[in-house]
């Protein structure tokens, strides 16, 4: 099928054949019989080197255990993407957003190869699952929202 529509391609369009994908975008792809994964290891090397935190002991959670977040700092619902919108919004960034920045990328340190693993075998089911909380935040009266999404057995959110 594969060799196939590479033919049809060839036919319509002028192509290079670069062979199997390895890198794409920042991504890197490691194939074998079970699937592929796909991880930013480089990429992550690379952020732990050019903050200074190659000598640095990794932790075992993004943010701290028993932290309370404050409306000033970050939500409930915190994540490395949350952090960074967080510093964009944030004209006057404060100590406690590079520590959390800093923490977060200790927490990447401690396994930078980890990545999204697409089975060989899958039931290509794309499934997303969803809970909510209405109000159940006894500080702010907040709703909790969390979601997952995978194809397959894979985990993509």
């Amino acid at each position: 099928m594969i060799l196939e529509t590479k033919g049809i391609l060839k036919d319509n369009f002028k192509i290079k054949d670069l062979g199997e994908l390895r890198f794409f975008k920042g991504i890197e792809f490691a194939r074998n019989n079970t699937g592929i994964l796909m991880h930013q290891k480089k990429y992550c090397l690379e952020l732990i080197s050019d903050m200074g935190l190659s000598s640095s002991k990794p932790v075992g959670a993004p943010i701290e255990l028993n932290k309370r977040p404050t409306t000033t700092e970050f939500d409930l619902h915190f994540s490395p993407a949350d952090e960074h919108h967080e510093l964009l919004k944030d004209p006057d960034p404060k100590t406690s957003h590079m520590d959390a920045t800093i923490r977060v990328v200790r927490y990447v340190k401690q396994s930078p190869g980890s990545g999204i693993f697409m089975a060989s075998v899958v039931d290509n089911q794309l499934r997303a699952y969803c809970d909510a909380d209405r109000a159940s935040c006894p500080n702010n009266r907040k709703s909790i929202i969390g979601y997952m999404v995978t194809y397959g057995d894979s985990l993509l959110s």
